[in-house]
């Protein structure tokens, strides 16, 4: 209940009672309304030291003010031109101020300038400016790393260093905002720079305390990129990174690119490496932080996971795929120079982020009197390489029109292409090792979660020494929106009749297993396959252009030199 005292007179005390009957009056409420958050006024740096006749930024942030009404700037414990002046008396919140030192040091030779709340005059905050004399040398200051490209989880701790003053000090700003702010990133007294959570170039500068007129800078480059999780970056297979922002053609040149370091692997890597960015619960990591990584798989049957930015080469962890017993092909053992001297994990591994795990291919031999060779699929963590399931030897069979049965010989089969993972499978293609037969074009689909196969294809099962690899120089089968795949076969027959499909595009449905929906055979397909001028040498690059007549485009060719555009 709210009560108050009135004095009835006249029309004014009937006025007042009515509005007293209604509820209204100029009393003091208590009708539980909250008030509003306090506004308050801070300001970055709060001290600073500006040689006569120099310049220094100030900001003051203001919370809390709704109606962003900024503050007002004056300057105390000075008189006339011993203050130094500021560029303006009154800024939005977050808007520095430039001061300008005076041009002899005042005595005392400290002012004060102070922030005011326009909306609330009694929040204020102050930077108390220490104005020295110009020093009699050139004051110099650079900053290292100069450059430096950041996921937008990624810290980075730059270093000043001061020339031409004894006071080797600095005040860090990011895009000439003191200490930054989280748009375009923050950075501490001691020079650690963190990212905003959006991608961009910004500006690192470290101004000298004994002359503020000398910074040095540096750029900062920050990704929002996930990772690289598959062969040529997605599935079209395009190669595309859009999140690039640190390389460009002016600055890929001698003096700032070049190998940043080299980590030690036990064999050769065909398989292109694969990038993650932000991974956390490493091994040996204590602190929590996350780290971006590189993934490398090797012809000893080796898979490595490196920190993919700490110059002493960072191995987090290191697996050996070979079971007791076995040991990786050699050159010898296919009979062909084509992969030398041995073979391993060839094709491109895949990842999958939702689950952190690496597919990959690895084949092997027994080490005993009788050779047994292998290929088998994995599925790895990527946080420390162990087996999420256990590895399935690859196997398979199709009705072959004239000898009954094809069956996929691990001997014969290289795996070189890289691997796919569309809608909850991973598919593998297969060729040859030098055309030694009997080897035959097979993409096989497995159950990503339990590794169970999916689905077989073979594409040109029609006699004994059929050909049709699927090998395309290391590229994997590319993918459209409706799952379906696309790959390029090599040599072999052509008969669509019985399926056969050497030297072609494929368009492969992978609803209810794999078949050919669509393909483009060159007319000089026999001629090709009799000169070894293999069509699949080449991998399948898918283009997107919505809103055209031609909404999608696949772009391919071989050993001719000839591309085709579908």
């Amino acid at each position: 209940m709210k009560s108050c005292t009135w004095s009835y007179r006249g029309l004014i005390s009937v006025f007042a009672l009515l509005l007293s009957i209604f509820g209204v009056s100029g009393c003091a409420s208590n009708n539980g309304a909250a008030a509003g958050p306090p506004i308050t006024v801070s300001v970055n740096p709060t001290a600073v030291s500006v040689q006569t006749g120099h310049t220094t930024t100030i900001t003051a942030t203001v919370q809390n003010d709704a109606q962003n009404k900024g503050v007002t700037w004056t300057l105390t414990g000075c008189a006339g031109a011993d203050c130094g002046t500021p560029s303006a008396t009154t800024t939005a919140s977050g808007v520095a101020v430039t001061y300008t030192a005076p041009a002899t040091v005042p005595n005392p030779a400290t002012v004060t300038l102070t922030a005011t709340s326009v909306a609330s005059t009694a929040k204020t905050a102050v930077t108390t400016i220490t104005i020295t004399a110009q020093s009699t040398g050139t004051v110099a200051v650079t900053v290292s790393p100069k450059r430096a490209g950041l996921t937008t989880q990624q810290a980075q701790t730059f270093a000043a260093a001061v020339t031409g003053s004894t006071n080797t000090s600095v005040n860090w700003e990011v895009d000439s905002i003191p200490g930054g702010n989280s748009t375009v990133g923050t950075i501490s007294t001691t020079g650690v720079f963190t990212p905003p959570t959006t991608p961009g170039t910004h500006t690192v500068a470290a101004r000298s305390v004994a002359d503020a007129s000398a910074t040095g800078s540096a750029t900062v480059y920050i990704t929002d990129l996930a990772g690289v999780y598959t062969y040529h970056n997605d599935l079209n297979r395009d190669g595309q990174n859009i999140k690039e922002y640190a390389l460009t053609a002016a600055n890929v040149t001698a003096a700032t690119f070049g190998k940043r370091f080299s980590c030690p692997i036990d064999a050769s890597a065909y398989a292109q490496p694969l990038w993650v960015a932000n991974v956390a619960n490493l091994p040996n990591v204590t602190d929590g932080s996350k780290h971006n990584v590189i993934l490398v798989a090797t012809q000893h049957d080796t898979v490595y996971l490196f920190d993919a930015d700490v110059s002493s080469c960072v191995q987090y962890w290191k697996s050996s795929l070979l079971p007791t017993g076995e040991t990786w092909v050699s050159s010898n053992d296919v009979g062909t120079l084509d992969l030398t001297p041995d073979i391993g994990i060839v094709g491109t591994p895949v990842i999958d982020p939702a689950t952190n795990t690496i597919y990959l291919d690895a084949k092997s031999k027994t080490t005993g009197a009788s050779l047994d060779f292998h290929h088998r699929l994995h599925a790895l963590n990527l946080i420390n390489g162990t087996e999420n399931v256990p590895p399935v030897d690859i196997a398979a069979t199709v009705p072959n029109a004239m000898f009954g049965i094809s069956t996929f010989e691990p001997l014969r089969e290289n795996q070189r292409g890289g691997l796919a993972l569309v809608n909850g499978n991973v598919y593998v293609p297969y060729g040859s090792h030098g055309d030694n037969l009997v080897y035959y074009g097979w993409l096989l689909g497995y159950n990503a979660t339990t590794l169970s196969q999916t689905s077989v294809f073979n594409s040109d099962p029609g006699v004994a020494n059929s050909f049709g690899g699927i090998w395309m120089s290391g590229a994997a089968p590319a993918s459209d929106s409706s799952n379906n795949l696309y790959v390029l076969t090599g040599n072999g027959n052509f008969d669509p009749a019985n399926l056969l499909w050497g030297d072609s595009f494929l368009k492969l449905s992978t609803s209810g297993g794999v078949a050919v929906t669509s393909y483009f055979t060159p007319s000089s397909q026999a001629a090709l396959n009799f000169g070894d001028q293999d069509l699949g040498s080449g991998g399948p690059l898918l283009v997107d252009r919505p809103g055209t007549p031609q909404a999608n485009l696949l772009i391919g060719g071989g050993k001719e030199g000839i591309m085709y555009v579908l």
